[in-house]
């Protein structure tokens, strides 16, 4: 008996678990975002592709329990700085920017500094 092979959203999923892949912020905010990554869009009734996603700020932070703006969009962008996400459309009048969700090669692996000094 063979195995489905597993949705971008369940190889998602576990990335994202994986042990030192995220900050617990970062984690909700990837969350939120893969469990709305195909959806219909309510304006055009268009759906999206698997790793396509937008979630406007309220159902953001209702999602995350996160409420500082501030805190949510740190944690947006190191999601992107990491690979995670990659922005394929900016925020428009009434529409949040959309992005495609990646995988990185290695989510275990955070890097958290760079040293651009020779410490010899």
């Amino acid at each position: 008996m063979s195995r489905a092979p597993k949705t971008f959203r369940s190889r998602y999923s576990d990335a994202i678990w994986a042990p030192n892949a995220l900050r617990p912020n970062e984690k909700l905010v990837a969350l939120t975002y893969i469990r709305y990554a195909g959806a219909k869009d309510p304006r055009t009734g268009e759906i999206a592709d698997d790793d396509v996603s937008w979630v406007d700020s309220v159902t953001l932070a209702e999602h995350t329990g996160i409420r500082s703006r501030d805190t949510l969009h740190r944690a947006l962008k190191a999601l992107v700085e990491a690979g995670w996400m990659v922005q394929i459309e900016a925020a428009r009048q009434y529409r949040s920017p959309r992005y495609r969700l990646t995988i990185p090669d290695r989510p275990d692996v955070r890097f958290t500094y760079t040293c651009d000094a020779d410490t010899g």
